[in-house]
């Protein structure tokens, strides 16, 4: 809003014009009107100040609500997801468990046959070294 100060001629126009009433009870006292401009400026600041505080309460107090309704929503949502994703990881981690068991399992026979073969083996040497031993001796 701004001051402004009118000529005396504009004042009287007025008055005139609506019901007769002496100047001095529409105007400020005289040399008070930068006053009444400032009084009036400061007060026009602090409901300004005081709207834009409000808004800003308004808005902080929409967006913390609207922020929580979302939470609200996403969280059980969030658990679904972190329960599905641990039931994938253990069963991918069984499945991990259950192929290393095959591959021990098929190491065990490999070794286990190789063993055998070695000892087949290492029998049927001692059985032609004592044979030999045995022809010798005769």
């Amino acid at each position: 809003m701004q001051c402004s100060l009118r000529g005396m001629g504009e004042i009287e126009g007025a008055s005139t014009r609506a019901t007769r009433t002496p100047a001095s009870d529409t105007l400020p006292k005289p040399g008070r009107v930068n006053e009444v401009c400032k009084e009036w400026l400061v007060h026009e600041d602090g409901a300004l100040a005081y709207q834009l505080q409000k808004e800003e309460v308004d808005q902080h107090y929409t967006g913390n609500k609207s922020r929580n309704a979302i939470i609200r929503e996403d969280l059980p949502k969030a658990r679904h997801e972190q329960k599905i994703e641990e039931e994938e990881a253990l069963a991918k981690y069984h499945q991990m468990i259950f192929l290393q068991e095959e591959k021990d399992a098929k190491i065990a026979m490999q070794l286990a046959e190789k063993i055998e073969r070695e000892e087949a083996e290492k029998k049927y040497r001692l059985e032609l070294n004592d044979q030999e031993i045995a022809r010798q001796i005769q």
